[in-house]
């Protein structure tokens, strides 16, 4: 047995004739109506309707009730109810499409992307229901203004509005209109300001204005940072490959360039402390500015060495190859054990964005508890500052790595060791 659906059809179209159409007399019979609605509900996978003729009554004696103004105000019926009008002669097709085009299906969307993208030799876009409903939920708010604002979200975004009901293919057809304009920009994106010297540059303005000496490029770091943003372009997530490198990482809505992305980071700036070190008011928000480099580490330790008049040390990448498989070891569980190497050795631990300079600040901080009189720790721990200052530790190097319990661990390795007992460190 087939199952009837109850539905209204209130149409509000033929002034004398309630079920009948134009002036050439064609009649709209159930099935045009039906035709219409099945069409559309078998697209999102719902089941057909029926025609109820019962329904269908007391949708004609509304239609010539509303015929003498032609009002769109519901009935207050019983029944579901959806309602259409026109200036012309609307028949039953033109009705329900007036209803369905407020809803964009995925299908439209997709369609009109990847027509555009196979005429550019680029794959097909598929459906993310997650992405649909940030895009929706956006979408809700702006309705309030209709302003062509970007939600600045985790996404690539595109924005269309127009004074009409602007269909999916009518949105996509705005956006690939712009391709003549749009293939200029992005070959002098690509090509003008995304290339090696435009970061190089970029670091090495803002490096002079400190007096630090410049960067030059090297492709193995390039080509690991590369593969790194390959796996990250699938969800654009702020996640640190915790690599052998020092690592800033930017993103946006938008194509951003390499001076915007080292932009962002210098506006760290002001919230860096030069005198400690550290950033303003403590904390990790100023690191994309400092970084956790080699020079972070050399440097933290060279204003320590500095204030108790001893030689800077320098970075040693065979020291630092060492303490780098030594985290990788340690990097379980955090767990600060010493690597019994032939190196002098300092291990810190920290959560989250733990950084060098923290690392190296937590050794120095020990230095009060350092008496050189006596060439002891009075009150404290203080081998690991003395280790940080030992005058015969002339090269260092040093590695983090992040724990599988999300804590950072920190090693340097100092070459020669120092630390050797009876012996001060400067």
């Amino acid at each position: 047995m087939s199952r009837v659906i109850v539905l209204l059809l209130v149409m509000m179209m033929a002034l004398n004739h309630h079920t009948h159409a134009n002036k050439g007399g064609r009649h709209y019979r159930p099935k045009d109506y039906l035709r219409a609605h099945n069409k559309a509900r078998a697209r999102v996978g719902v089941g057909p309707l029926v025609w109820n003729e019962t329904l269908a009554e007391y949708a004609r004696a509304y239609a010539a009730v509303r015929s003498q103004d032609c009002e769109m105000h519901h009935s207050e019926c019983p029944y579901g109810e959806n309602l259409a009008a026109g200036s012309w002669q609307v028949n039953a097709k033109e009705a329900v499409r007036m209803w369905v085009d407020e809803k964009h299906f995925p299908k439209d969307y997709l369609d009109a992307h990847n027509e555009a993208r196979a005429a550019v030799g680029v794959g097909p876009l598929v459906w993310n229901e997650k992405v649909a409903k940030y895009a929706q939920a956006y979408a809700n708010v702006r309705s309030k203004d209709c302003a062509m604002k970007h939600s600045d979200g985790p996404y690539g975004e595109n924005l269309a509005a127009g004074s009409w009901k602007v269909s999916a293919k009518e949105a996509v057809k705005m956006w690939v209109d712009e391709k003549p304009f749009v293939m200029v920009a992005l070959s002098h994106h690509i090509h003008a300001q995304n290339r090696p010297v435009d970061y190089v540059d970029a670091h090495n303005v803002a490096r002079a204005t400190v007096g630090v000496g410049p960067l030059v490029w090297n492709e193995t770091v390039a080509e690991y940072a590369r593969a790194y943003t390959e796996v990250r372009s699938k969800d654009c997530e702020m996640r640190h490959s915790d690599g052998p490198y020092g690592e800033n990482l930017a993103a946006g809505s938008w194509n951003v360039s390499a001076k915007e992305a080292v932009d962002m980071w210098l506006d760290e700036e002001p919230l860096y402390d030069v005198e400690t070190g550290l950033c303003v008011g403590g904390g990790n928000a100023c690191l994309h500015y400092t970084q956790n480099s080699p020079q972070d580490f050399v440097d933290a330790h060279n204003r320590a060495r500095a204030e108790v008049g001893v030689a800077p040390v320098g970075w040693n990448a065979t020291v630092a190859d060492y303490a780098l498989r030594y985290a990788e070891k340690r990097s379980g569980g955090c767990e600060l054990e010493h690597s019994g190497g032939p190196y002098g050795e300092n291990l810190a631990e920290g959560y989250g964005e733990f950084s060098a300079v923290d690392g190296v600040g937590l050794w120095v901080g020990e230095k009060p508890s350092y008496d050189y009189a006596s060439n002891s720790c009075v009150g404290g721990e203080c081998l690991h500052y003395t280790q940080v200052v030992w005058r015969d530790s002339t090269q260092l190097g040093c590695a983090r790595k992040q724990c599988r319990n999300g804590w950072q661990f920190v090693i340097c390795s100092y070459y020669p060791p120092g630390n050797y007992i009876g012996q001060r460190p400067y």
